[in-house]
């Protein structure tokens, strides 16, 4: 090869990378955002605060254990369930810095049973949000198919600041009856498949059931994971416990293909053999996947190196 031209060559593709350098940088002249940081997601049926009075383990005894729990956990979105308005209330003070989405099951306000979702607001934006009830007629309260009890789904459409990126969050309870609840899961299904196409999903809460349930199975057709088969461990660690003693799985954090599970543990929560609630939590580290290859809109992909000329 002509030395000359083989220099010719090397500085037009330079300069070809330097148009795409360019060219990435958003219209306002800055740089495109940082790679984010780890997302922690943390699910947790807090347990009914109505303290009876029969209960050795009521609220009172269990809401400064709770607190405890999350100062040790951080997690940036928070998914709770049997959350009473006095309980969320409580929650508010525990997180200061987050925002929360939510509606009591019975009056789509405050009264009943929340499956609220909390959020770090100085990371994330709210886009969009509210709860549908598992039912027959979603928009109001109201409960179908032969469940005791109204089951609620709440949901948030959230930006992340660090990456630009939208996700949305689900949250639910599923019923008890085992109709009930694979009519449920199909219902949630449904509305995760109701928005954009490729967002990322995370989907948590307490299920009434576990790994080879009907509303499981849903989850996998909709290409969802348990994020505990994701983290390379066997699905159904229990989380419904007596006292600290595994009885079944009950709860989970399932998400789709556009993350990463960096990790999956279930939290006791235990101080001095006692704890939170009559479930364990749930957390995932979860991150984004790189990108495809396929270049996002408005950025241009690295050309490959041009054929360099005939010798």
């Amino acid at each position: 090869m002509d030395p000359c031209r083989g220099a010719a060559w090397a500085v037009a593709w330079l300069a070809s990378l330097a148009l795409c350098a360019a060219a990435a940088e958003r219209k306002d002249g800055q740089q495109p955002p940082a790679a984010p940081v780890a997302l922690k997601v943390l699910t947790w049926n807090i347990q009914y605060g109505s303290d009876r009075g029969a209960d050795p383990n009521g609220w009172p005894e269990r809401q400064g254990l709770l607190r405890a729990a999350l100062e040790r956990e951080r997690p940036a979105v928070l998914c709770v369930q049997e959350a009473l308005a006095a309980q969320l209330e409580f929650l508010d003070r525990c997180l200061p810095g987050h925002a929360r989405e939510g509606a009591g099951r019975d009056d789509g306000k405050t009264k009943g049973e929340h499956c609220a979702v909390y959020w770090d607001g100085a990371r994330f934006e709210r886009l969009d949000g509210g709860t549908f009830w598992l039912s027959e007629a979603p928009e109001a309260p109201g409960r179908a198919w032969g469940e005791q009890y109204n089951r609620i789904c709440t949901w948030v459409r959230l930006k992340d600041k660090p990456s630009g990126r939208v996700l949305r969050v689900f949250n639910t309870h599923l019923p008890l009856a085992p109709e009930a609840r694979e009519k449920a899961a199909r219902l949630v299904v449904k509305r995760l498949k109701g928005g954009a196409p490729g967002e990322p999903l995370i989907l948590a809460g307490d299920f009434n059931s576990g790994p080879g349930s009907p509303a499981w199975k849903a989850f996998a057709e909709a290409g969802l994971v348990n994020t505990e088969k994701s983290a390379g461990k066997e699905p159904g660690t229990a989380t419904y416990h007596k006292m600290g003693i595994g009885l079944v799985c009950l709860d989970a954090i399932f998400a789709s293909d556009a993350w990463e599970v960096r990790e999956h543990r279930v939290v006791s929560g235990a101080l001095k053999g006692a704890y939170p609630s009559d479930h364990f939590g749930v957390a995932a580290v979860l991150e984004w996947k790189e990108p495809s290859k396929t270049a996002p809109e408005g950025r241009a992909s690295p050309p490959p190196p041009p054929k360099p000329p005939d010798p």
